[in-house]
């Protein structure tokens, strides 16, 4: 599944590839704006991780396994802390 990059994104790639061209400056608060954003996303696929290994975690030491129920559990997660709309 391919995604777009958003306006701001694609508007903040603009302005670092070409700064000097037609006027486009960096602009700091778009910037800020971005690394938010992917800060919030890599902390969100953090705690998706995390749970997904304390989760396995369990399962090992309870015993519990039988493969095909930990694929689809860690497939599940992957895609929830996939690209989100919107961001």
């Amino acid at each position: 599944m391919t995604t777009r990059p958003s306006a701001s994104v694609r508007k903040w790639s603009q302005c670092v590839a070409k700064p000097k061209e037609e006027g486009m400056q960096p602009d700091h608060e778009l910037m800020l704006e971005d690394a938010r954003s992917v800060r919030e996303s890599l902390w969100r696929m953090a705690r998706y991780a995390q749970n997904a290994a304390e989760s396995l975690d369990a399962k090992i030491e309870d015993e519990d396994l039988d493969g095909k129920a930990e694929a689809v559990e860690l497939r599940e997660a992957l895609e929830f802390a996939g690209p989100q709309p919107g961001g």
